[in-house]
């Protein structure tokens, strides 16, 4: 007799792991039936034990274990992902079924029959590396240069017998390395994203598993559970790009999960990008990773960069500006030369701020207590909107200090910009791309297309944009610099330095910077394309304020009544007093009427490790406390800031 644990996966059906008992013969990765309240449901089993192993639990347990209804056969996940997903569980403090939701696409769950119906047993012998030190490399070169060598690697690979997958963090990307790698290769290179049909995903998974010659896959990082037994490389492809991190519980980061499934299977690691994180380019220095070739510090786009001091002209229009005459000029050349161009701007609507003009009160969300934005869509009236919990308020709100009417928008919002963009060129073809024009990937794409499909176009968007703009512009610029320099984050310059990067990649002909403060230290690594003097600048001030790769960051964040906020933050306190918190309100102090908490843990990164990372371990102690947290505190490990 054993004892099976299980995640559901039939929709509706919360994904904890729940037990059964079993005297049936199944294997971890198996799909039983089992039921649940009246009715049976697909789950998925993820450890078997036998029952004398487990008989003093199962005493104690207040609630008595079912029998499961029926082995319903193979999934196509291995034993050892299940491993991984354990792993990575402890690692963030989340809980294993909620772990494997977010690991496991359900195209694959769902339609497990389909995949495995008839499907040939793999005919080449699993790849005996296990006797194997694995190989964790870093790449960090230019883009064309990093698909001159995949195109010889993977040819490389294949002469070997062995398989790549190549993981990539948006769907355009895949989109982009499949065009560029694919030439002559075609029958072998299977891509695999969320936006896929179900039917080509599971023609492309049965033809991952069943080919008998290598193959290539290009996939999102969901698509890393795939078991290909010739699989010898896993390249995390744009290893900085925040879309490898999940915004919402659980919030593991997929690059972990790449570390820890290639360390697991003794499989080389390759990180690329044209700049690595700070983190990543330390724990080279440390020893922990080796280069694939000479590290790249210096960029090949000398793509003009003109920076626009906005105070003066200010002093020129006698008022706030937003377009200045050098972005103007840029806009008529893209307008006379049918060419395209891309302008970015940070923030939504008409105005990020508004401030009363009596007694210089901020305009804030009563339910939420963040910055209101003013909106001004062309079919409604003015309104404001809070970005943060969606709430929206009418434009004759008054001040909440002094109750005055004397109201100031400051900033130049997207919609400012686009308002300004069409008084001054009222016959010019504008693009806008942001969450509100573009709800779904698709329209996104479509939108794109149309841009470059059209002559004499300008594109208006945010940082939505650098998701799918496939293309090069003729030129580009920025609304505003200091909108960026005001996010607080201590990733805040390396997340500016990689975006005027990218848009000089992007830009043929030149990129205006519009700022009001033309001295910041990172436009001068910017024009100087030199990045070594950046990376250490950074990792100076890392070291210098106890920030990662020096400290692992763990932020917890709870939400409480005005009743109960000062009791919970002192039991946070004495909680988590061995490990000197910082409890503190959140940068935004409310969420929906409840008060926001942030406690921040620095912790000795070797007290915070996987064996498969850096070689280290988890305090256990601290593991415990933070797995038995209220479900109204969220856990982030490796936060991506500590103010928000």
């Amino acid at each position: 007799m054993k004892v099976v644990t299980v995640i559901p996966f039939k929709r509706g059906v919360k994904k904890d792991a729940l037990s059964y008992f079993s005297s049936r013969e199944m294997t971890v990765g198996s799909i039983v039936s089992v039921p649940i309240r009246r009715k049976n449901a697909d789950a998925l089993v993820t450890s078997i034990e036998d029952v004398i192993a487990t008989k003093s639990a199962i005493k104690q347990a207040s609630y008595g274990l079912r029998r499961i209804t029926k082995v319903k056969g193979p999934s196509v996940f291995s034993a050892s992902f299940f491993q991984t997903a354990g792993h990575l569980a402890d690692y963030f403090a989340a809980g294993l079924g909620e772990t494997l939701d977010a690991l496991l696409p359900d195209s694959l769950l769902t339609n497990y029959e389909k995949i495995i119906f008839d499907l040939p047993k793999f005919p080449n012998p699993l790849l005996s590396t296990s006797h194997l030190k694995q190989e964790k490399l870093i790449f960090q070169a230019p883009l064309e240069d990093r698909l001159i060598f995949y195109r010889t690697a993977v040819r490389e690979y294949f002469a070997r017998q062995q398989s790549l997958f190549i993981c990539l963090p948006s769907i355009n990307e895949i989109e982009h390395f499949t065009k560029n790698l694919q030439r002559g290769i075609e029958e072998y290179v299977f891509t695999l994203h969320g936006e896929m049909s179900n039917k080509d995903i599971i023609q492309n998974t049965r033809g991952i598993l069943s080919s008998t010659h290598p193959v290539l896959i290009l996939g999102t990082p969901q698509y890393l559970c795939l078991p290909r037994p010739d699989l010898s490389v896993i390249v995390l492809e744009h290893e900085s790009s925040p879309a490898y991190r999940r915004f919402n519980r659980p919030y593991i980061d997929f690059r972990v999960l790449a570390e820890i499934l290639s360390a697991q299977n003794h499989l080389r690691l390759i990180l690329a990008d044209n700049f690595l994180r700070t983190e990543i380019l330390h724990r080279a220095e440390c020893g922990e990773f080796a280069e694939l070739s000479s590290l790249s510090f210096r960029t090949r786009h000398n793509t003009p960069l003109v920076i626009v001091d906005m105070k003066k002209e200010d002093e020129i229009n006698r008022g706030f500006s937003v377009l200045s005459r050098e972005l103007k000029e840029a806009v008529r050349h893209t307008i006379a030369r049918k060419e395209h161009m891309f302008i970015f701007n940070l923030r939504k609507g008409l105005a990020p701020l508004t401030i009363c003009h009596d007694c210089a009160s901020i305009l804030f969300c009563s339910q939420c207590q963040a910055p209101v934005v003013l909106y001004a869509p062309s079919d409604k009236e003015r309104f404001f909107f809070c970005n943060r919990c969606r709430q929206t308020y009418s434009a004759d709100t008054l001040c909440k200090n002094c109750n005055g009417w004397n109201l100031k928008s400051l900033g130049a919002g997207l919609e400012y910009a686009q308002a300004e963009l069409q008084r001054e060129f009222p016959d010019l073809p504008l693009f806008i791309l942001d969450r509100a024009h573009a709800t779904r990937g698709r329209h996104a794409r479509e939108l794109i297309q149309d841009f470059f499909k059209t002559p004499g176009s300008v594109l208006l968007g945010t940082e939505m944009a650098f998701f799918y703009l496939n293309q090069p512009v003729t030129r580009s610029a920025v609304t505003s610099l200091d909108a960026l320099f005001s996010i607080p984050s201590f990733r805040v310059g390396e997340k500016i330095l990689r975006l005027l990067l990218e848009l000089r990649a992007l830009s043929e002909e030149g990129v205006i910077l519009q700022t009001r403060n033309p001295g910041e230290h990172i436009l001068d690594h910017t024009k100087s394309s030199n990045l070594v003097d950046f990376y250490r600048e950074e990792i100076k001030e890392r070291r210098t304020f106890d920030y990662p790769p020096f400290k692992r960051l763990i932020k917890i964040t709870r939400l409480d009544s005005s009743a109960s906020v000062e009791s919970e933050r002192e039991k946070l306190r004495r909680l988590f007093v061995n490990y000197n918190p910082y409890v503190f309100s959140g940068f935004i102090p409310k969420i929906k009427g409840k008060f926001v908490t942030h406690v921040i843990l620095k912790i000795d990164p070797a007290r915070w490790d996987l064996p498969e990372l850096s070689g280290g371990n988890l305090d256990s102690r601290l593991l415990f406390l933070l797995k038995t947290l209220s479900p109204n505190c969220s856990i982030q490990v490796d936060p991506e800031d500590i103010l928000y």
